[in-house]
């Protein structure tokens, strides 16, 4: 898309955004103007700026919080924010880094034309699955799991038609009763890669040749309208995905993480595209992994009042971003992954060791998160997260 074609789309849908505004202020009888919302957003000074916007609509109804915070969310990604020079952060993505997707066979990924372009959608797709299915065997040998248990437990998956399926579960307490250091925390980490192995599994449907996952079904899901499907780009995005889980795993080499960091970055990557499937696209691959770190790191520092594993300057520089742009867009992709995911005690690296009001922690720095029970010795996780 060209950088003209591309801004006429995003005058378009500020006008689309004005007008939901507008409806909302209405409905809610807020006191705010659209120009006031405007204006906080191009003079944003800190994460609670957005948080203040949501409560100019905070009617006491809780139906309407999901369409406020969709209609927040796409307000402060569309509109002008003085820290990025006049731009928003859909601009910034899109005209500075929408060509270089188009050129994305490098850091390994396969080179391809239009002849062999099915065999290697193929390739991509399991290729995604066996990344998690590697992270899944390392986290479940980690609390004890058996090679056998796991063949098992990936057949039962293979074969899975839809949820209920109480075999994962069964197990999970069987390990629980096998070593009694084990609490339902310790879990997260294999969880976490089990739901990826879910999302990611090949689907081939029917003699058609075509392949698919949940990950993707969901992603058509998070893409809305026919119209942004059927232009959607899904072998470029595919590749997309496969080069962003590699370099996460090589950035957390280089940097010396731990398996439980970089597996986190995976999850949080994940829910990146599942939710906003549009903007991981448009930037680059090193970007997304850089903001996927981030998050994880915001995470830490919220729950854990710490630095976190990666440093900000290093993000910065690893994604190419100036650092008023980083921060722009960090904090906004901080905010679409923490309300998006079903479990966010999922996003804590150290599950075991996370304080009592660990929730309660986030959500300061995340206040549109929904009320859920979350305590210690909760139940085990579900894996059925999306």
């Amino acid at each position: 898309m060209k950088q003209s074609g591309e801004k006429k789309v995003i005058l378009e849908k500020r006008k689309e955004i004005e007008k939901d505004l507008l409806k909302h202020i209405k409905k809610t009888k807020s006191n705010a103007t659209l120009d006031l919302i405007k204006e906080i957003i191009y003079e944003e000074k800190g994460s609670s700026d957005m948080q203040d916007i949501i409560a100019f609509f905070d009617d006491g109804n809780m139906e309407h919080l999901d369409t406020v915070l969709e209609v927040v969310s796409d307000a402060w990604n569309y509109f002008p924010h003085r820290a990025l020079g006049g731009k928003c952060p859909q601009e910034i993505m899109s005209e500075d880094h929408f060509e270089e997707m188009q050129d994305i066979q490098t850091k390994g990924v396969p080179q391809f034309t239009e002849d062999d372009m099915e065999d290697m959608v193929e390739n991509v797709f399991r290729e995604i699955y066996d990344l998690a299915r590697k992270r899944a065997t390392q986290a479940f040998k980690k609390i004890g799991g058996t090679t056998e248990e796991f063949k098992v437990l990936e057949r039962e998956l293979i074969n899975l038609q839809k949820p209920g399926n109480t075999f994962l579960t069964d197990l999970c307490f069987k390990l629980l009763e096998r070593d009694h250091d084990l609490i339902p925390e310790s879990l997260d980490g294999f969880m976490r890669e089990y739901q990826a192995m879910d999302n990611h599994r090949v689907i081939e449907e029917g003699q058609k040749g075509i392949f698919s996952s949940p990950f993707l079904w969901n992603v058509f899901h998070a893409l809305g309208s026919k119209k942004e499907q059927m232009s959607f780009p899904i072998p470029i995005f595919m590749i997309a995905v496969l080069t962003a889980h590699h370099m996460i795993d090589e950035y957390a080499s280089n940097y010396k993480l731990k398996s439980e960091v970089s597996g986190v970055a995976h999850h949080v990557f994940d829910w990146m595209s599942l939710t906003n499937p549009l903007s991981v696209h448009r930037r680059s691959i090193q970007q997304s992994v850089a903001l996927a770190y981030g998050v994880v790191r915001m995470v830490e520092g919220a729950v854990f009042n710490t630095q976190g594993f990666v440093q900000n300057e290093d993000l910065v520089q690893y994604g190419d971003f100036k650092k008023e742009e980083f921060i722009a867009l960090l904090k906004f992709t901080f905010l679409e992954v923490v309300c998006a995911v079903e479990d966010p005690h999922m996003l804590c690296v150290n599950g075991v060791n996370v304080p009592e009001d660990w929730f309660a922690r986030l959500k300061k720095t995340a206040p549109e998160l929904k009320d859920k029970t979350y305590n210690m010795g909760q139940p085990i996780p579900s894996p059925w997260m999306i």
